[in-house]
């Protein structure tokens, strides 16, 4: 599926996956401070990221057909 903006969307997507194997890998290592990193990551994520920017796609994916996988 391709929208406006979809290749920097998808990159987003690569770099929080890349920043949270990095944080558990921090985490591995039995660093407690690591854990709030953790969590103020993924706070940011949902809502920067989940609640604004893929909210934003809401319009595009209304335009898929209802069998849409």
């Amino acid at each position: 599926m391709r929208f406006p903006g979809h290749y920097e969307h998808k990159k987003m997507h690569q770099e929080i996956v890349l920043s949270l194997k990095e944080v558990n890998a921090e985490l591995q290592k039995e660093k407690p401070e690591y854990r709030k990193d953790l969590l103020d990551l993924i706070r940011k994520w949902v809502v920067d990221h989940l609640i604004v920017t893929d909210k934003a796609l809401t319009p595009h994916l209304k335009k898929l057909p209802p069998n849409f996988r």
